[in-house]
């Protein structure tokens, strides 16, 4: 005890040290003879090529597709809430309010009555010299102004009546039954099934690099169709802060 005392410790010390050299080289010679080394290949470094490729999110919509809207202001009677449906060209598909407009084409068709009334009483008198020709003639002028009256009304309450521009699907119905809307406001948006085109945003630093006929990569479902850019045009957004 004396003589460890003397010497501070220091054979505790080396038979530490010995025992850390002693694992380590075990630890060198397993790592040498068990583990295989990674197998590096050289090769010459060549010139090749790289892909250029510009990425976008897109829309896949109708490359044929309209719009529905009202030509006067009105309440919506009549909806066919059909969207997703497919709908035929000329079929009706929305109905606003027209009952001002039939009251007048109602009027109008009363006084035409009146109007063919006059014309054939003028003409039975004149037949028998009773009336003047200048009687006939301002009856049956009467009665052409009215017709043109007549088909004016008809026409204004036709355009009341909405209907499918085009055969295709209603993609989005936009109001119902009971709410007002104007010229400015689109009820329906049909778009035939096929074909169908993708409409992309392209970031400005890479719209440069894009132009028409080139070769486009489209992922959709995990599907990869190929196609071809068919327009290329500049849009402005403005946004207020």
């Amino acid at each position: 005890m004396d003589f460890f005392a003397d010497f501070g410790g220091r054979p505790v010390r080396l038979l530490t040290l010995c025992i850390v050299l002693i694992a380590a080289g075990l630890a060198a010679l397993i790592w040498w003879f068990f583990i295989d080394p990674v197998t590096v290949t050289l090769v010459r470094v060549t010139r090749g090529s790289a892909a250029e490729v510009v990425y976008a999110t897109g829309v896949v919509e109708p490359v044929s597709w309209a719009k529905v809207a009202p030509l006067a202001r009105k309440r919506l009677i009549k909806t066919c809430t059909c969207e997703g449906r497919l709908v035929k060209t000329g079929e009706e598909i929305a109905r606003q309010d027209s009952s001002l407009e039939q009251a007048a084409l109602d009027e109008l068709l009363a006084r035409r009555e009146k109007l063919e009334n006059d014309l054939r009483r003028a003409s039975e008198l004149l037949g028998r010299n009773v009336a003047a020709a200048t009687a006939v003639e301002q009856a049956s002028t009467a009665l052409k102004e009215i017709d043109a009256r007549v088909a004016a009304a008809r026409e204004a309450l036709d355009d009341l009546i909405l209907r499918a521009p085009i055969d295709g699907a209603v993609l989005r119905e936009d109001f119902s039954a009971g709410e007002i809307v104007g010229p400015g406001d689109v009820i329906f948006w049909i778009g035939q099934p096929r074909p169908l085109q993708v409409t992309a945003d392209v970031n400005e630093d890479d719209i440069a690099r894009v132009k028409a006929g080139q070769r486009t990569l489209k992922a959709i479902r995990r599907r990869r169709p190929f196609g071809s850019i068919s327009l290329c045009r500049m849009t402005h957004r403005f946004s207020s802060v």
